[in-house]
């Protein structure tokens, strides 16, 4: 039985990282949807959004069940929470990649930004997609370095 407990917690995790990787995708499509006014992967980068909140959905509702079933203590309860927690954030994330594609389509066959602050935007996507990555590689190898220097990525992006 514990050992269903852990592969459900890994599981968890796995699709943590399946949505940092969706997310930060998304984020890179929007981006270059929004610079270059690209309707078509626009609108790839909205329809693709569901596919996001429909994981964070499975999820959240996999960590309840865990949550009920299992009643995790101490680290295994505090993977649990956070998993929730970053679930919500990461959808969130997926939610303005959305959001910048349908500025985008709103815009098109317009440029929805002006070109001078063309560069500052494609760098805010850049290190956005960096943030997926690192978001993803903490997950995976649980470094809690790396987990603080995303704090201080977060602040350049601000």
């Amino acid at each position: 039985m514990r050992d269903a407990y852990h592969e459900e917690l890994d599981s968890i995790g796995d699709g943590l990282v399946e949505m940092a990787r969706l997310v930060g995708s998304a984020i890179g499509r929007a981006t270059t949807a929004i610079l270059d006014s690209d309707l078509k992967l626009a609108e790839a980068v909205i329809e693709a959004d569901q596919k996001v909140d429909n994981l964070q959905h499975e999820l959240e509702a996999r960590a309840i069940t865990l949550l009920a079933r299992q009643q995790p203590v101490a680290t295994d309860l505090r993977i649990v929470v956070t998993s929730l927690r970053m679930s919500a954030d990461l959808e969130r994330s997926g939610d303005l990649a959305q959001h910048v594609a349908k500025l985008a389509r709103l815009r098109y066959p317009e440029r929805a930004v002006p070109h001078d602050l063309h560069a500052t935007i494609l760098e805010m996507g850049q290190l956005a997609q960096r943030l997926m990555a690192k978001a993803a590689e903490v997950i995976i190898t649980k470094d809690v370095d790396l987990a603080l220097q995303l704090e201080q990525d977060d602040d350049a992006m601000d």
